[in-house]
């Protein structure tokens, strides 16, 4: 359980195929969406991804402007919660995300 804002995070990759298809002009050239949803506040983000080899490099991103938003206060990311999909293994991977606690927990 989370004590502070962005403490633990967790993270989601979908393809929502129908959503892409009725939604074209919002979310065009996206073929995925990562979601992230902050356990303490239940805040969420919803990134259009084009590519998903960058997911890593997306999340690093929205990781760096949302600790900025929370500066004054000093909420940092601690832990990264993913599923067990194939884009939380990419994650794991990644140098930049190796000083975070990326937790791929059971499904059930």
């Amino acid at each position: 359980m989370s004590n502070q804002p962005l403490e633990t995070i967790y993270v989601d990759l979908t393809f929502p195929d129908g959503y892409l298809k009725e939604n074209r002009k919002v979310v065009s050239g996206k073929q995925s969406i990562l979601t992230t949803i902050d356990e303490y506040s239940r805040a969420s983000w919803k990134i259009g991804i084009s590519q998903k080899h960058r997911t890593s490099t997306i999340l690093l991103n929205w990781k760096e402007m949302t600790e900025k938003q929370f500066r004054y206060r000093n909420y940092k990311v601690h832990t990264i919660v993913c599923d067990n999909g194939k884009e939380s293994t990419h994650l794991t991977k990644q140098q930049e995300l190796r000083r975070y606690r990326v937790v791929n927990p059971p499904p059930y």
